[in-house]
Formats: structure tokens, sequence, C-alpha cells
């Protein structure tokens, strides 16, 4: 948008799936840019990575895994978030696919402050895919890391993505974006940021 203001907003999501007989190696990118006359208004990234390896039909373990995040507005440069665990898959038909996962971690964060936290956390998630009528597909996803050693920099995200194919391989999208730290880190003004931050986005995506 140009004129008075002068504004860019930019929101990235991609997602890279392999499945063989007995692994699957799963890997996204969240990332959403925003800014006026200048200045950032929003600026997050968020990658995560996994290797499973197939037990049963239904469970599974999750060595490793691996996320980077970072928000300027949460006054994180860069956090990261290794760990291993496993999981179960209750529901996995060519329509529906629910997989639940639980295991732990270490973290490793960098402050906009020029601090630097060492924890260990508890990691959970949800990931439901559905396939719906006339060419449309809805993924639900959240996940948690509780840090058992400072509970209050607890981290939730949660992810609802709606897309119908208007003409193949392109779809059209809306997604939904929660993001929450029950404390967030002081900037150097000994201000708080908000826990909570949610966006909307409209976009067109290439599925392959």
């Amino acid at each position: 948008r140009s004129g008075n203001p002068v504004q860019q907003d930019l929101g990235s999501n991609a997602l890279f799936r392999r499945d063989a007989t007995f692994t699957r190696w799963e890997n996204r990118y969240v990332g959403a840019i925003g800014r006026v006359d200048g200045e950032n208004t929003t600026n997050n990234h968020r990658a995560t990575t996994f290797l499973d390896l197939m037990v049963t039909n239904r469970f599974f373990v999750r060595l490793p895994s691996y996320e980077f995040y970072s928000d300027e507005f949460q006054n994180i440069d860069g956090r990261h978030t290794a760990g291993a665990g496993e999981g179960y898959e209750p529901i996995a038909t060519p329509l529906a696919e629910l997989r639940l996962s639980i295991g732990s971690a270490g973290q490793f964060t960098d402050n906009a402050g020029g601090t630097r936290s060492t924890d260990a956390a508890i990691l959970g998630s949800t990931d439901l895919s559905l396939d719906l009528p006339r060419d449309g597909d809805l993924d639900l996803r959240y996940a948690r890391q509780l840090l058992v050693t400072d509970l209050g920099r607890t981290a939730h995200s949660a992810s609802a993505v709606l897309g119908v194919e208007i003409w193949y391989p392109i779809d059209l999208d809306g997604g939904v974006y929660w993001d929450r730290i029950e404390s967030p880190e002081r900037d150097g003004d000994g201000e708080r940021p908000k826990s909570d931050d949610l966006r909307l986005t409209v976009g067109l995506s290439i599925e392959l």
C-alpha cells in the first residue's frame, strides 16, 4: 500500500514432507514481515524439522526434532529447541490424519537484550489434516513447549489453514495463526510485550 502511510506485508507458509515405508521426514516454515513507513511492525519466523521412525502402523519415535524461532517484537533474537519424543496416529486414512506426539528437549534462547537462556522443555503437539469435498483441505496444528525450568516462558503456537483448489496446482488459502508466550522477555526499557499474537492471512499457494 502506498500513499499515507506506505505499508508492506508478507506472510509465507511452506511444507515439505517425504513419506517412506518406515520413515516420515517433515519440514515447515511459517513467517511474517510487515513494515509501515520504513519501520518494522511484524517480524517473526518459525522453522521446524523432524524425522519420525515408524515402529508400527500407528506408533512412531521422533528422533530428532528441531525448531528455530525468532520474533523481534517478543524480544527473541533466536530460540533453538532440539529434542526427541514419541507419538501415535489414532486416525490414518486417505481422508483424515490425526497425529499426537510428546517428547523432551533442550532450549537455547538469545534474547534481544543480549542475555541467553538455557532451559529444559516438555514438547507436545497435535496435527489434524482433513481432505474436504470439492478439492479442499484443512490443516489444524497445535504445539506447546512447556519449560520446566521457567514456566513463565512456556510457549504455545496454533494454526488453521483452509485451502481450496482454484486451478491446479494453485490453491486459495486462508490461514489463522496464534502464538503465545506466558511471560515474554522485557525489552531494554523494561516493558513487557503482550503475550498473544494473532494474525489472519489470505493468499495463493502452490501444492505439488
